[in-house]
């Protein structure tokens, strides 16, 4: 129990670092229907670079895909549900894409591990999004292996949540570390005003 005070007592204390460039960066060419006909030259976890796509099962055992939201901000939250401060987080999801749905902003939550430890399960997504009353906003079944300390080979994560912001054109904008609903919020007007 110690521990675990411990842990919320950081993630609170600490201040979130955020990471981010103010170049345009690249743009994408065009919005396309298929995701399969999408071909970057590079791809990346990195700022101003185009993430790479990856592939998930939702809380209804549907494939989802990164780039199945091309044209739609979004912020990937990486989580934990054994994390104090994700599970806060968590409870603000379907408020904050609500308030954005004009903009069509996607708020994905990649479940990394379980209470466990483990990769969560379909039926752990599912768990997730109805002790937070998440309704609308995608849940999907991730593990360890996206993870990196090279963002060419995965996300680079260093606390749990970290929120990667992505704006219409595929773009990654910033990464924030730790969780603050302003800091977010301000990520999110970013990224929106991108388009």
């Amino acid at each position: 129990m110690t521990a675990l005070l411990l842990s919320t007592f950081f993630f609170f204390s600490c201040v979130p670092e955020i990471e981010t460039k103010d170049s345009e960066g690249p743009q994408a060419e065009q919005v396309v229907e298929d995701v399969s006909l999408i071909t970057w030259a590079t791809c990346s976890q990195m700022i101003d670079d185009h993430p790479c796509n990856f592939t998930l099962r939702d809380r209804f055992d549907d494939e989802v895909s990164l780039y199945d939201f091309i044209g739609s901000p979004i912020v990937l939250d990486l989580s934990t549900m054994w994390c104090a401060p994700c599970n806060i987080a968590a409870d603000e999801v379907q408020e904050v894409q609500d308030s954005y749905s004009d903009d069509d902003l996607v708020y994905m939550t990649v479940l990394i591990e379980n209470y466990n430890g483990e990769p969560p399960s379909v039926e752990d997504c599912r768990d997730w999004g109805e002790d937070h009353d998440i309704a609308t906003a995608p849940i999907l079944a991730g593990d360890r292996s996206l993870l990196s300390s090279n963002p060419v080979v995965g996300w680079p994560l260093t606390g749990w949540p970290t929120f990667y912001f992505i704006d219409a054109g595929m773009i990654t904008r910033s990464v924030v570390r730790g969780f603050n609903a302003q800091l977010v919020e301000i990520e999110i007007e970013k990224i929106i005003a991108q388009n």
